[in-house]
């Protein structure tokens, strides 16, 4: 949207066919893209506010079409979410529907597979025309474009958005799933582009597993796959899956927030600790500083922070020579790691790291802050956690000072441990314990019909 110039040109041609000079110029004019040149790392934050108001946008819209109550969105990445709206389709549909003009150019600009006159077509169709309007209202507003895809579940939703690229959107009735998976890559389907599609094309003997179609898994029973796959719920999934059979509903994000703040760095394989632990350094300074903005913003804390690293499995832990793609020669780990405090995170990761760097070279680390929590429930753990500190070395229990309140703005001044969680825990209990010895007794004060050998024999 900031560089005219390229727009309607494909990505590739604006930009992987620049010379060095050419993007070394568009480094500089696109300021606040790239941090230092001594940091070499991009910062994504104008895209992330960007995001937030295509969400702003998204919300508003479905707001004013279709109500508060009448859709489920989930928020899957900066760029990605997902949409429940059936009941509100089958509805629609079975009113009748609505004919105006933007609706039918909604359905001829959608690219439709599996055409058939029954409820689901109606409903799907319904659903197309909301989709139109939510891409219009952000293009009009925003400038931006969008691409959907429009299904039954969220795999074959997720499938049917890759037909409708560029600035599109697809259609896919069930009756096609079939012809869509046979000709659709496995490494392409949603879940299936790390560890379980790897275990998936060993099922297959082929050499070139990039050609392995989704439908060719159809070929198996479900207790072959049960043979295969250590876990029968895995066994499961990947029948259904192969099938184009979802179970996974779309789960509501609050106010379309995301569920993880994430920074990773790659680079070439290297077991050197110094160049590791500065990237680990600028990493979670990212993290620190958009955990606080997100903080200010949306009133939340992340409870636990996840370090993931990368690694190749040639024999030296070098990248492969002579292959465009690694994905085959690659593993990736991850480890919990505790946010609080947060200058505890380049400690406590090296420390998890430096048995890994012993035994393999690492090609990329990041870290993600998760788990969040609101701000007003952590001011209560940290409430508890000060009262029963107050407890146990005032002598007078009675007195009460400012430093046990809970800080009312800001982030926490005191950042408790489990041990303090556990305590809350205990004085927790202990309150519930003579709440309830409480109720029992009032409502036997309000029983005046008992007899009064009852009343004994309970005493």
């Amino acid at each position: 949207r900031r560089r005219q110039e390229f727009k309607g040109i494909p990505s590739y041609e604006s930009v992987y066919n620049l010379t060095t000079e050419e993007q070394l110029e568009c480094q500089k004019k696109e300021r606040g893209v790239r941090q230092s040149q001594h940091q070499g790392k991009a910062c994504l934050e104008r895209y992330r506010l960007a995001s937030m108001r295509i969400f702003e946008v998204v919300l508003e819209s479905l707001q004013k079409y279709l109500g508060k109550d009448k859709f489920i969105l989930e928020r899957a990445s900066i760029d990605e979410f997902y949409l429940d709206i059936t009941q509100y389709c089958h509805d629609s549909s079975e009113e009748g529907g609505d004919e105006t003009l933007s609706n039918v150019n909604a359905m001829k600009n959608t690219v439709i597979f599996g055409h058939r006159k029954d409820s689901i077509q109606r409903a799907l169709e319904q659903a197309c025309v909301v989709s139109g309007r939510i891409r219009d209202e952000v293009r009009d507003e925003l400038g931006f474009t969008m691409s959907a895809g429009i299904s039954t579940n969220k795999m074959m939703a997720k499938l049917a958005a890759s037909h409708g690229k560029p600035n599109g959107q697809a259609m896919i009735h069930p009756h096609a799933f079939s012809s869509i998976l046979a000709t659709t890559k496995l490494s392409k389907v949603r879940n299936f582009g790390g560890k379980l599609g790897k275990e998936a094309e060993r099922l297959i003997d082929r050499d070139n597993c990039d050609e392995i179609m989704m439908s060719e898994l159809q070929q198996f029973s479900l207790l072959q796959l049960k043979q295969h796959f250590s876990s029968h719920d895995t066994a499961q999934f990947v029948f259904d899956i192969c099938r184009g059979i979802d179970k996974e509903p779309v789960k509501e994000t609050k106010g379309a927030l995301v569920k993880s703040i994430t920074a990773f760095k790659s680079f070439p394989a290297t077991d050197c600790k110094q160049q590791i632990q500065s990237w680990l350094e600028l990493l979670a300074g990212e993290i620190v500083l958009r955990v606080s903005q997100d903080t200010k913003r949306h009133g939340r804390h992340p409870k636990t922070c996840t370090m993931s690293y990368t690694y190749y499995t040639t024999p030296n832990g070098r990248r492969p020579q002579g292959t465009n793609s690694t994905r085959s020669q690659r593993q990736s780990r991850s480890i919990r790691l505790g946010y609080h405090p947060p200058e505890s995170l380049v400690p406590q990761a090296m420390e998890r790291l430096l048995p890994i760097l012993k035994q393999h070279p690492l090609r990329g680390v990041g870290l993600s802050a998760t788990n969040f929590e609101s701000k007003c429930e952590v001011a209560i753990d940290h409430f508890f956690s000060q009262t029963g500190k107050r407890k146990a070395t005032d002598p007078n229990p009675e007195t009460m000072t400012a430093k046990a309140l809970p800080c009312q703005t800001g982030t926490p001044q005191t950042i408790f441990v489990d041990q303090d969680l556990a305590l809350a825990k205990k004085i927790q209990a202990s309150y519930d314990r003579e709440h309830n010895l409480w109720s029992r007794a009032q409502s036997t004060k309000k029983n005046k019909s008992r007899k009064i050998d009852s009343f004994f024999v309970k005493r």
